[in-house]
Order: structure tokens, then sequence, then C-alpha cells
């Protein structure tokens, strides 16, 4: 397999888990809070990887300058993921999904001004369509309480900034200690640099969300597998493809979550979205197909 097609294979797996996790997240952030979500979508996500390096199916790395850099790639991690969900949580789904997902121009930017990667004037083009695409789909109007949809406005704006940074970082960390170590101490670090709020808030209502039911615990569970295995697809992307491939094909997750949005929330989708939607995928298939 070229490094177009592992590039595009594993950026859509990246695209559809993120996608799911994001329309998955609106149900549970409202209600659990934000912050409370991702400390245990993060301790979720870690368990599988935790496995593997215990059954010694991963080889465990102590390499200090990964390890290092995995800790400034689980800051930024944490600040891209933290403002992402307090976004869904004040904004409309199908509106702030698209707009964080524009981090995947920080990659592509970085990956051709900066690390050499060189795209034929088609492959070009069609990242751009899928960038425009993600653009469009983030254009709204409405009669929303403007005061929170600024709010969510800034916030996804700030986690594509993050996020857009992180991925990057991962490649390098990735390189560096293999696949499976840097995802799990991403979500390590991710866990002890949040750990010490629980003390923080321990005068305000108990950490353990006791309003949660075993259909949101299950939500959660299933948002930390799927965030690990997004992390996972998209490190084996950029590891053995193009950056400037793989992050505008992940970034694309958006798709999948303004579709399941207009379904399931009744969450309307205004005709340049569906337009929007179209550059979108035809992008995606475009760059599988030809490139």
């Amino acid at each position: 397999m070229n490094a177009f097609a592992v590039s595009v294979l594993f950026g859509s797996f990246a695209m559809i888990a993120w996608g799911l996790a994001d329309y998955l997240i609106k149900g549970v952030a409202g209600r659990i809070g934000a912050y409370k979500v991702l400390w245990y979508t993060e301790l979720f996500g870690i368990i599988p990887l935790t496995l593997f390096v215990l059954t010694g199916n991963v080889p465990w790395s102590a390499n200090m300058a990964g390890i290092k850099l995995a800790f400034v790639n689980a800051i930024f991690n944490l600040i891209a993921m933290f403002s992402y969900y307090c976004a869904i949580k004040l904004g409309r789904l199908s509106l702030v999904s698209p707009i964080a997902a524009s981090w995947g121009i920080v990659p592509v930017m970085i990956s051709i001004l900066f690390l050499g990667e060189k795209l034929s004037f088609l492959d070009l083009f069609l990242i751009s369509l899928i960038v425009l695409g993600v653009i469009l789909i983030s254009l709204h109007t409405g009669t929303d309480e403007q005061g929170k949809q600024n709010s969510a406005l800034f916030l996804a704006l700030m986690a594509a900034f993050a996020a857009g940074v992180n991925v990057i970082i991962l490649k390098s960390v990735a390189l560096e200690i293999g696949l499976i170590n840097a995802v799990f101490y991403l979500r390590l670090f991710g866990l002890i640099l949040m750990s010490p709020a629980p003390l923080l808030l321990s005068q305000r209502p108990q950490w353990i969300p006791q309003d949660a039911n075993l259909k949101q615990w299950s939500i959660m569970i299933i948002i930390g597998i799927l965030n690990t295995v997004a992390f996972l697809a998209y490190g084996k992307g950029v590891t053995e493809g193009y950056i400037s491939i793989v992050s505008p094909v992940a970034a694309s997750a958006p798709v999948v979550t303004v579709i399941l949005a207009g379904i399931l929330l009744k969450e309307r989708i205004r005709i340049h979205q569906g337009m929007g939607v179209v550059m979108v995928l035809l992008g995606v298939i475009l760059i599988a197909t030809i490139s």
C-alpha cells in the first residue's frame, strides 16, 4: 500500500471515529459537565492501551526525549479537548464541530512550509475543496443566543489551533517512541495533569457524577475508546503517509457529526451546510481514487 493510500485509509478511520465521538459528547457534556466528561473519557480511553502494554504486546518505551515531548503533546491535547467540549456544551453541534475541524489547516501549512512535503496541483486542489467545505459548513445564521454562540465560536477556534499543533507533535512522538506508546503517554499525562482538579472542586458537588445513569456511563466509555482509535489511526497515517493528506481527511469528521446532528438531534442543516458536506465528501473520495 503506497503512502497516499495509507494516508487516506487511516485518515478516514480517524474521521469516522472522531465524528461519532463528537456526536456522542453533545449528549453528556451538557448534563455532566465538560471537565468531568473529558476526565472520564481520558480514563476509559487509556484502559485498552494499558492492556496492550501490560500483556507485552507492545514494547515499553522509556525514551526520555520522547516522553518529554509526549508531555507537551498532552498539554496541547487537553487545551484542544476541553475547549472543544465546552464549545459543544454552549453551542450548536452542527456549528461548533466544523469550526473546530479547521485544525486540519495547521498541520497542512506546517508540513508544506517547513517539513518539505510536496503535493501535486490536483492534491492541493482537493485539500482546498475539503477545507472550503468545512468552512462552508461552519457558516451559520440563526436566532440562537448570540452570547453563547460567540463564546462557543471562540472556544472552537481555540480548540482548532491547539489541536493542529497537537497532531504535529503526535507524529514526532510516535516516531520517537512508537505509536502505541505515544498515545498511551498522551492519555496518561492528560489524566495526571487533570487529577488535581477533583481536589480543587472538593467543596463543590461530588466529583463522581451521581446523576449519570448507565447509558451515560456507557457513552463516556465509547467516547474514550473512539478517541483512542482515532488517535491511533491518525498516528498511523502521519507516520507512514503524508500529514498534508491525513489531516484534512481526518478533520472532515464534521461530515459525520453534522449528518448525525441533523438526523438524530433534529438540528437544522441549511442549504450551504449541505453543500459543504458534499464538498468534503467529494474531496475525500477523489483523493482516495485519484491520488
